[in-house]
């Protein structure tokens, strides 16, 4: 499924089936929606994807039993907040994440 069409069915919870560029509800009615909307949540969804795979790439560092550095928590911060203030499809493909750590 495409970032497009996840955040169709995120925006338009009426939706059950996407063809194309065309969103139906259960009755195969035609659904509009916002172009802008959905591409800035598709956007939006494919950062956060990217955000949630460096976040797990360090997930075992962040195990109780571990100390992580403070150059690891500030990271894993920032990839936390990677999101905020990103109101734009312009600002979202600016976005830039942080360097990664490892350790």
């Amino acid at each position: 499924m495409s970032f497009k069409h996840s955040a169709i069915l995120k925006l338009h919870t009426n939706v059950v089936i996407i063809r194309s560029e065309n969103a139906y509800d259960k009755d195969n009615n035609l659904v509009s929606y916002d172009n802008d909307a959905v591409l800035l949540e598709a956007s939006l969804i494919e950062l956060r994807q990217t955000r949630n795979n460096l976040l797990a790439r360090t997930d075992y560092l962040a195990l109780s039993d571990n100390t992580m550095s403070s150059e690891l928590t500030t990271y894993r911060q920032a990839l936390r907040d990677a999101t905020t203030g990103l109101d734009t499809v312009e600002k979202i493909e600016a976005y830039e994440f942080p360097e990664e750590v490892l350790s």
